[in-house]
């Protein structure tokens, strides 16, 4: 009766030792999906803000001023032409778009480009051709940030230019490339003027690392 007991007992413990280890191989596989999923979401989620975060880390916002030269003004009358300035943060992904996108098309009203970009517009006119500011704290550089902008673009109506002056980058004297890293900058103030033929930017550029 003793033997018999003993078997019982010992069965029962083996019995109860194998539902434990399944258990816990259940709880670890489980576990290990778990694990894997908050992983999965993790990186997901941090490789869709890795693009604003990374160029954030490098780049700054500074104050654009952008003013006509003295070379605008009609010799005789004085007067200035209305002219429009676009300043547009653009992000690695859109920069060879906006290299090549031709002048006459953008300025050529209507263009879903220029309408859909998040952007800065200055308004030049006869009555009103002071100097116009892109302040620091001006909410479209919250969007530049957000869509990881490394690159600032400033475009310019020109008057005088058609379809045939058309270049690509900077060969055409209507757009303006700068970067906007800290390091290449020695304050948070950039100023530009705008000339007959082209944009200049008036502060000092520094040379890129290597």
């Amino acid at each position: 009766m003793v033997n018999m007991k003993r078997c019982k007992t010992g069965a029962a413990s083996a019995r109860a030792r194998t539902e434990h280890r399944m258990q816990r191989n259940l709880w670890d596989r489980s576990s290990q999906r778990i694990v894997r999923c908050l992983l999965a979401v993790s990186v997901a989620l941090g490789g869709s803000a890795l693009v604003g975060c990374a160029s954030s880390d490098r780049t700054g916002r500074y104050e654009i001023v952008v003013a006509l030269g003295a070379g605008m003004a009609d010799p005789e009358s004085g007067r200035v032409p209305s002219v429009e300035v676009d300043v547009v943060g653009v992000g690695p992904t859109q920069e060879a778009r906006w290299r090549e996108y031709r002048m006459s098309q953008y300025f050529g009203g209507g263009d879903t480009l220029r309408q859909s970009a998040p952007k800065a517009t200055l308004p030049f006119t006869t009555d009103n051709p002071g100097a116009k500011t892109v302040e620091r704290d001006d909410p479209v550089w919250d969007q530049w940030e957000q869509a990881g902008a490394t690159r600032l673009f400033v475009l310019v109506n020109l008057p005088g230019f058609g379809e045939s002056d058309d270049l690509s980058g900077e060969a055409d004297g209507r757009r303006l490339i700068l970067p906007l890293e800290r390091a290449r900058w020695a304050g948070r103030r950039i100023e530009i003027e705008v000339r007959p033929r082209e944009l200049v930017c008036l502060t000092p550029l520094r040379a890129e690392k290597r």
